[in-house]
């Protein structure tokens, strides 16, 4: 059976406290989607992660607006898609990176039990234009070198194969906005 798991980071939970609406500006460079993972920039608004950014992540994005706060896609729109194209003005809705929250995410190689607590690095990829879903997801071949992210565990449900690719794992960001340079290395 092989995992077919969305790319992206998504939330473990979902509550108003932990979620900031940013705005994105005419300046993103890269077509952001929900489960992108994002940086801060210039004037208090967000782009798109690139692998390096580090100590400026931010989150999750959990949802997408247009310039008019309307969710992209939907009739009323000015963002007929599914994603934010690149240059487009808009508004993130943001999972907050707090110190131990939890998000789902894949890998594309296969890791092991052994992973857990080996920090990791983030690959950002541009989000999928057919599927306008994330292409983000953690880098299996840099553990305990990248520190972008810690891995807490894999997602115990039937369908998560950890043995084949695709596998999901829990992790916590490590680096960003709100918890500072992270620790450097896994365990």
């Amino acid at each position: 059976m092989s995992n077919t798991s969305p790319k992206g980071f998504y939330p473990m939970d979902r509550n108003e406290e932990g979620e900031f609406l940013f705005i994105v500006d005419s300046g993103n460079p890269t077509r952001m989607a929900v489960g992108d993972v994002v940086s801060a920039v210039a004037a208090g608004a967000v782009n798109v992660a690139a692998a390096a950014d580090g100590t400026i992540l931010v989150g999750s994005v959990v949802e997408l607006l247009d310039s008019n706060k309307c969710p992209i896609g939907a009739w009323n729109s000015s963002v007929s898609t599914k994603y934010l194209p690149a240059s487009t003005a808009g508004f993130a809705l943001v999972a907050l990176a707090r110190p131990g929250r939890r998000f789902r995410c894949v890998t594309n190689t296969i890791i092991t039990a052994a992973a857990i607590f080996a920090t990791t690095a983030l690959v950002a990829t541009a989000c999928d234009t057919t599927l306008s879903t994330s292409n983000h997801i953690i880098n299996a071949n840099d553990l305990n070198t990248g520190s972008d992210f810690i891995i807490l565990g894999s997602e115990n449900v039937p369908t998560n194969d950890i043995t084949i690719a695709n596998g999901r794992w829990i992790v916590a960001f490590n680096k960003g906005i709100l918890q500072g340079t992270g620790k450097s290395t896994g365990v």
